[in-house]
């Protein structure tokens, strides 16, 4: 009796601590978007500050390398092994872009700015953000840091 009392509290405890870790690892933008309403000024402010003093530039060009591959722009395989590894080298530029970003929360906020200055100066439409969500929300996570997943406001059409 007392050992079945014991292996409940135990695994009840195991599902408090993976509920609470799944909550801590989920960012929303919504977030940001509350205290760029509040604050003014976009975002919180010590994310502004962090974004700005660095680049994401290789985390778009491999979010746009990734959104092109799953349309098959390539059909004919002539530079295939070239651009994979373009992207590649892309995508290990992007973890070291977003690891220089300390606070995770943050990580998600640059994405979803830089994404957004792409289509503020027409080199992106919503339905190509869109189609880059799914990449863009695990990219932290695919790097080996947190969040485990992002959460962006989709654009309208």
């Amino acid at each position: 009796m007392a050992m079945a009392k014991l292996a409940a509290l135990v695994a009840a405890l195991l599902l408090v601590s993976h509920v609470a870790t799944a909550f801590r690892t989920i960012i929303t933008i919504d977030e940001a978007d509350r205290r760029r309403s509040e604050g003014g000024g976009g975002g919180s402010q010590q994310c502004q500050q962090e974004i700005q003093q660095r680049n994401l530039n290789h985390c778009m060009r491999y979010m746009m390398e990734q959104q092109r591959g799953r349309r098959g722009y390539n059909n004919n395989n002539d530079g295939v092994e070239e651009e994979m590894e373009l992207n590649q080298d892309h995508y290990n530029q992007c973890c070291n872009e977003l690891r220089m970003i300390r606070d995770e929360k943050c990580r998600c906020e640059g994405l979803q700015m830089e994404m957004e200055r792409e289509m503020q100066q027409g080199r992106m439409r919503p339905q190509d953000m869109r189609e880059m969500m799914p990449t863009a929300q695990k990219l932290p996570n695919t790097c080996g840091m947190r969040p485990s997943q992002c959460q962006f406001d989709m654009p309208s059409s």
